[in-house]
């Protein structure tokens, strides 16, 4: 997770395939250099698009054994 001043990055445990309506605001970075575990950013700058990208935040805690 990067916090900035206007938005967060998160990069969470999911591989690409696995986001199946992908929010404006997700990246695949599974080719490119970055930081963190996951395949999958998601920068967030707003609540609505915190309600987008909830429901992968949950299934990558959840596949991790949450």
């Amino acid at each position: 997770m990067e916090a900035k001043s206007k938005n967060i990055k998160l990069f969470i445990k999911l591989k690409p395939f696995e986001v199946l309506e992908p929010p404006k605001c997700y990246r695949d970075v599974s080719t490119i250099g970055h930081y963190g575990i996951g395949e999958v950013e998601l920068t967030i700058s707003t609540p609505e698009e915190f309600e987008e990208t909830k429901q992968y935040i949950e299934l990558a805690y959840n596949k991790v054994g949450g």
